[in-house]
């Protein structure tokens, strides 16, 4: 009787394997895992021989450049990527592979001494303590993933209203009881079932390619129909974060020099002289930048350095150099500064509304981002500035010493040269600021390059007011981004942030306060208000975005659990045991 439910144990189990006609891909990706693993294991020894065969066979696949899963090839040329993203091909095609999907629990290792992530000071071991002894210690390695999730999130460039939705998405998929979790500007609470509030620290940035793959697989852990390894999703997002930047340093600071000067033309309305004029005053910005990047001290003080160099080197510029009408300056330190605008802060500021700490702390902070840029400029500007706008205004003193407000009526180039050429290297070069990768890089273009075309063209025909064409160029936009993360998985705000950046809403602001400095010295221009000014243009921007939201949210969720695989309702097939699984790896 032993030995015939010893063959019945066999049967079921030869007929639970992956047929041969699993992808490669597949096998590639879990062989990549169980390699990095194993190494750590007590039974290495054992499985030496057969990890080895495994890793040569993905450094043979690298090497022909197949593109799916672990075996896309790092095609690395002068600094560019032009390969995939490893992880994010395999999320793709293989849906995280059968080791991610299933229950078995091969994935072992001490992580107890490493940090929850980058910036952050917890570790994996402090959380498990917290839960030792209790009904859920059994949970804590989830409780570690969902913590580290919201880490990643945060710091790629998700906004806290989604991200917040989405972590609440993986907890209730993923059975922790009782979750709570908030998102503010700096920090993230969570807590389950009554134990003690975990509050880490959040750091705030954009990274197009690690942005896609961390979301990618977040939907994949809301919305997993079978039970999932946490394992090796641990492993997985180890290998996101460690993934290296698809630009290298130099190729980085040439598309900024480039960014600089294609927006004095496509997002100020300039000339060609102004491209020329801001080529000269980006690099001092790239000084400043790499300069404070090495120095934890001027770290801290880079959104006061950054204006404060500009202003340095723009009057020479002007004085000695290229001097023109003041109405073209505006457009030179417009241009070095577009990626500091508070442009996506405003917008996620409006659209994170529902929350009051969140969403006004966000529009608190672009005004406070604003004024510091504008007295900034204002302070290196006194150094060789001073009596600059006298030939061109008649006065001397302080009303001659302030940087221009005034900005020049109307480009000399035509709008359909601007939006229908110009912007294609201006929206390549912002795509490549924000680590989108150049085989990533067609949809995020199209959306905004479409977006901005209806923009320009709502606007040339002066039959609707600016507030409602900015509401039906992001509504469009917004649309546009969800069919892409509808066919691709990569979350809209990688072709949102693109069209956002353009059309500048921080640029005003900014151009309000330097208003404010001058009716200081006694010249008295228009009289704008800053904040009714910021709010109305950046609750446009929100507004559209919410609409299109809400149009797509319902497919979002339908796409994500067909994405994920099969409802929870249907049953999956017997599994071959962690053992077998890792034996035969």
């Amino acid at each position: 009787q032993q030995q015939q439910q010893q063959q019945q144990q066999q049967q079921q189990r030869q007929k639970a394997r992956p047929t041969p006609s699993t992808s490669a891909a597949s096998s590639a990706v879990i062989a990549a895992i169980a390699t990095r693993t194993l190494m750590n294991s007590d039974d290495a020894a054992s499985s030496s021989s057969s990890s080895s065969d495994s890793s040569s066979e993905l450094e043979e696949g690298r090497a022909k450049g197949e593109p799916s899963g672990t075996k896309a090839r790092t095609l690395r040329f002068c600094g560019v990527d032009f390969g995939r993203h490893p992880i994010t091909s395999g999320l793709i095609q293989d849906k995280l592979c059968p080791a991610v999907t299933r229950g078995d629990n091969f994935l072992v290792a001490d992580r107890s001494n490493r940090a929850l992530a980058f910036g952050c000071e917890v570790t994996e071991g402090q959380i498990r303590l917290i839960y030792n002894g209790s009904v859920h210690e059994e949970q804590s390695e989830a409780v570690v993933l969902v913590l580290r999730l919201c880490l990643a999130l945060s710091a790629f460039g998700h906004n806290c209203t989604d991200a917040e939705q989405i972590v609440k998405d993986i907890c209730r998929n993923l059975g922790l009881p009782g979750v709570v979790v908030t998102f503010d500007l700096q920090r993230c609470s969570f807590s389950m079932a009554g134990l003690p509030s975990h509050t880490l620290n959040l750091s705030r940035g954009i990274h197009a390619d690690k942005l896609a793959a961390v979301t990618k697989l977040a939907t994949y852990l809301s919305s997993a129909p079978t039970s999932v390894n946490i394992g090796a999703c641990s492993v997985m997002l180890d290998q996101i974060l460690e993934e290296p930047d698809p630009y290298g340093k130099w190729f980085q600071i040439f598309a900024f020099q480039a960014l600089c000067m294609c927006a004095a033309i496509c997002a100020f309305g300039g000339s060609y002289m102004d491209i020329l004029a801001a080529g000269l005053c980006a690099p001092i910005v790239t000084i400043t930048l790499r300069v404070s990047s090495y120095l934890k001290t001027l770290r801290r003080l880079e959104g006061v350095l950054i204006p404060t160099t500009l202003g340095l080197v723009l009057p020479v510029v002007w004085r000695y150099m290229m001097p023109t009408e003041p109405c073209h300056v505006v457009s030179w330190y417009l241009s070095c500064l577009l990626v500091f605008l508070p442009g996506s802060q405003l917008v996620y500021g409006a659209y994170e509304g529902g929350s009051i700490l969140t969403g006004g702390g966000r529009l608190i902070g672009a005004i406070v981002r604003c004024m510091f840029l504008v007295l900034g400029l204002s302070l290196g500007w006194q150094v060789f500035g001073h009596d600059a706008a006298t030939p061109y205004i008649g006065k001397e003193g302080a009303i001659a010493s302030v940087p221009p407000r005034e900005a020049c009526g109307g480009g000399p180039i035509p709008w359909m040269m601007v939006f229908g050429v110009y912007n294609i290297p201006m929206l390549f070069f912002c795509l490549v600021g924000l680590n989108c990768r150049i085989r990533a890089m067609l949809g995020p273009f199209g959306v905004a390059y479409l977006s901005l075309l209806a923009f320009i063209a709502l606007g040339q025909g002066k039959e609707l007011p600016p507030t409602m064409v900015n509401i039906i160029t992001v509504f469009l936009a917004g649309c546009l981004g969800a069919v892409y993360e509808y066919i691709t998985g990569t979350p809209k705000q990688v072709a949102l942030i693109p069209v956002v950046l353009i059309l500048a809403p921080g640029a005003g602001a900014v151009l309000d306060a330097l208003g404010g400095l001058h009716r200081s010295v006694y010249d008295m221009g228009p009289n704008t208000h800053m904040w009714d000014g910021l709010i109305l243009e950046s609750a446009s921007y929100a507004f559209g975005l919410y609409l299109a939201q809400a149009v797509w949210r319902p497919l979002m969720k339908k796409r994500s659990r067909n994405w994920a695989g099969k409802p929870r309702s249907q049953s999956t097939p017997n599994l071959p045991d962690a053992n077998e699984f890792t034996h035969r790896i």
